[in-house]
């Protein structure tokens, strides 16, 4: 039983003072799930400390700006549709000069969905949305890129898989973690849409395990057909 980090897996879940902190803390919270009984007094001090301020929404608009091509769904969108991500304005509906952040119709347009859809997925937390002081929604690049990518038949299975995660106990995403990680590794990208699904079908097996302590038994996605 343990965690995946740069590709390698850590037995346990043993406090690393060399890891950033927000990772510690995460590491932490899996060892009182899991583990308790080997809870360290650093973790347990980790837990109980409180987490830095939230980050001013400029900075936040900083960073998506600049990080929104790092995400893992950019690889999914057309190039129209980095095109669009990038520069709103290039939106044939969308007036010239139009810029980030978009309010929630802008948005909806840019993306080629309805105004209802994107409640749905704000609402579902599947994209990030930001307050004005007005109470309106506003949404930034990293949100486009979810959108888009969203709307592709790949994005649909994993949405459908996403909107499972919204209940479930912190032992059963670390369980379900280590299982796409298996998975995900040994599949082309053309099977990742199985992969979720398969991941939507087996929640409730994997959950069973993770409740009888039994990490190990679903560690192989051969496995998990055998559960019951």
């Amino acid at each position: 039983m343990g965690y995946w980090l740069d590709d390698q897996l850590h037995e346990g879940f043993n406090d690393d003072p060399n890891l950033p902190t927000p990772l510690r803390r995460r590491i932490a919270g899996w060892a009182k799930a899991l583990t308790p009984g080997a809870l360290s007094a650093a973790q347990v001090d980790l837990l109980n400390t409180t987490p830095e301020k939230p980050r001013s929404e400029a900075r936040e608009q900083a960073e998506r700006a600049g990080s929104y091509e790092a995400s893992p769904f950019w690889g999914r969108l057309t190039a129209h549709q980095r095109n669009l991500v990038r520069d709103p304005s290039s939106h044939r509906e969308l007036p010239v000069g139009t810029t980030y952040p978009l309010k929630i119709g802008q948005f909806a347009t840019l993306v080629g969905a309805k105004d209802g859809q994107v409640r749905h997925w704000t609402n579902a937390k599947l994209i990030p949305a930001g307050r004005a002081p007005n109470g309106y929604r506003l949404y930034y690049q990293d949100a486009a890129v979810r959108a888009f990518a969203f709307q592709s038949d790949f994005g649909q299975a994993e949405v459908a898989f996403l909107k499972k995660l919204e209940s479930l106990e912190p032992s059963v995403l670390a369980g379900l973690a280590m299982v796409f990680h298996d998975m995900a590794g040994t599949a082309a990208d053309n099977d990742l849409t199985q992969v979720f699904a398969r991941l939507s079908e087996d929640i409730d097996q994997i959950g069973f395990h993770v409740a009888h302590g039994n990490l190990e038994e679903i560690r192989s996605p051969r496995e998990l057909s055998d559960v019951g």
